[in-house]
């Protein structure tokens, strides 16, 4: 469910899970079908990833919706702690370590915002969050330009943010004091930076953003946001936003002397269960 962020967050768990309990991992996309979330698209297939899809039938026995599997599951689950359930339900948005405990014919319910739950198999992940096609020729001259200079890239998140009344209350946008603050701090650490704006408002960001030295803005993927994801990642720097799109950008970041800047204040209404020092590697910077 949700975007191309927070579905790397759940397959990154699953793929640890199936390792752990040396199994098949199967991915539920019925929630796409759903004409609530017509906005939202499976876009896990741009990726080699290695897992296959579930079946309705799969589905519903594990969610207790079909036949008399079903029924039992949900009355023997009563009496097994929640993560050991054959549904696993996500408690609360901070890591727990519980759910590495889930067994096999799991079905794993949740957003799963950590990097601890996927930590130790990153470069399995690495190997499998690759494009399964090439990049386009604009996008290979930009990665080209990037691979060239000091390149740090700056993502903007808008969209939605600022267009949905509920979802920007709950999310809201980094300011600008923000921005002006994580570039001042990498124009101390790095000379010659050269500047990568992404934003699914670019124009927005023209406008408002002003930076020292060379800048370029990145507006060649309105239709494949995928590509602004590989662009961002290449980048040797970065300046998230509160955005499990540019988090995955950062992450998957394999340069050795990166810095990452992120925003403390992830959420404009923040839930009580959350902890940003799950969500925020400690070697990024939270400002």
């Amino acid at each position: 469910m949700g975007g191309l962020g927070n579905q790397m967050f759940q397959y990154s768990l699953g793929k640890n899970l199936s390792i752990k309990n040396n199994t098949v991992l199967k991915i539920d996309k019925s929630w796409f079908d759903q004409e609530s979330n017509q906005f939202r698209k499976y876009e896990l297939d741009i990726f080699a990833i290695s897992a296959a899809s579930a079946s309705p039938q799969e589905i519903s026995t594990l969610k207790y919706k079909r036949g008399i599997r079903g029924r039992l599951k949900k009355i023997t689950d009563r009496y097994r702690p929640y993560y050991r359930r054959s549904w696993v339900k996500q408690q609360g948005m901070y890591f727990d370590l519980n759910i590495l405990k889930a067994g096999d014919n799991s079905y794993i319910d949740g957003y799963w915002q950590s990097e601890k739950y996927f930590k130790e198999i990153k470069n399995e992940l690495l190997e499998e969050f690759r494009l399964t096609g090439e990049l386009d020729e604009a996008n290979r001259q930009m990665l080209d330009k990037i691979f060239k200079v000091n390149s740090a890239g700056i993502h903007i998140r808008r969209g939605d943010y600022v267009k949905n009344k509920k979802t920007n209350e709950f999310h809201g946008t980094c300011s600008i004091d923000y921005y002006n603050e994580a570039v001042r701090i990498i124009n101390n650490e790095i000379s010659q930076v050269h500047w990568f704006v992404f934003s699914d408002e670019i124009n927005w960001a023209k406008i408002n953003l002003k930076l020292p030295g060379e800048t370029t803005f990145v507006d060649i993927n309105n239709d494949k946001n995928y590509g602004d994801l590989i662009l961002m990642s290449k980048c040797k720097h970065q300046i998230i936003a509160n955005s499990s799109f540019s988090w995955w950008a950062a992450w998957l970041n394999n340069y050795k002397q990166k810095i990452v800047i992120a925003p403390r204040k992830w959420f404009n209404l923040e839930p009580e269960n959350f902890k940003i020092e799950d969500l925020i590697p400690d070697s990024w910077k939270k400002i």
